[in-house]
């Protein structure tokens, strides 16, 4: 049966004697910084996005069918969101 990891977090508070936010802030340390390091990747360039490295956990690393798919998806979003600030400045403009 699985558990749920807040339940796991609970445990470990009730164990060691520590407040449960303090125990999740730890268990999802590893990933925020692994989430913010793959943010500063540059969209325009895969080799931007390196890989990290956690001792214990794996590497993690942006798959390049992955980075391609939302390049494209960035990229759409890009160019819908020029093409709609263009429309409504022309709605704006009475043209």
């Amino acid at each position: 049966m699985d558990r749920d990891l807040k339940d796991i977090c609970k445990e470990i508070a009730k164990e060691k004697n520590l407040p449960v936010e303090m125990v999740e802030s730890i268990v999802n340390a590893p990933f925020e910084f692994a989430r913010e390091k793959i943010k500063e990747g540059d969209i325009r360039k895969f080799e931007s996005f390196g890989s990290i490295l956690i001792k214990k956990l794996g590497t993690f690393r942006v798959k390049e069918m992955d980075y391609y798919k939302n390049k494209k998806i960035y990229l759409r979003k890009k160019a819908n969101s020029k093409i709609f600030k263009d429309k409504q400045k022309k709605l704006a403009d009475g043209k």
